[in-house]
């Protein structure tokens, strides 16, 4: 299993978000959703994470109307 964690980067939150690398269908990605894997959740505060297809697959922070934030790097 190759799982991706990466820090909340909510103010004071301390918790991660994970998910398995492998069971990401790519193609299916970037032909039905324009890209987007889909979203998960911080561990702790449950901010939410757009995930999304780019050489492999990042994780975003969007607001509250979908607009990009910034990319979320590996911890």
């Amino acid at each position: 299993m190759n799982n991706s964690s990466h820090k909340c980067t909510n103010k004071g939150c301390d918790g991660i978000i994970t998910y398995n690398e492998e069971i990401i269908d790519h193609k299916k990605a970037l032909n039905e959703t324009g890209g987007v894997i889909g979203t998960k959740k911080c561990s702790k505060c449950g901010k939410k994470y757009t995930l999304i297809v780019t050489v492999g697959q990042a994780l975003i922070e969007t607001d509250e109307d979908g607009e990009f934030v910034g990319e979320i790097p590996k911890i």
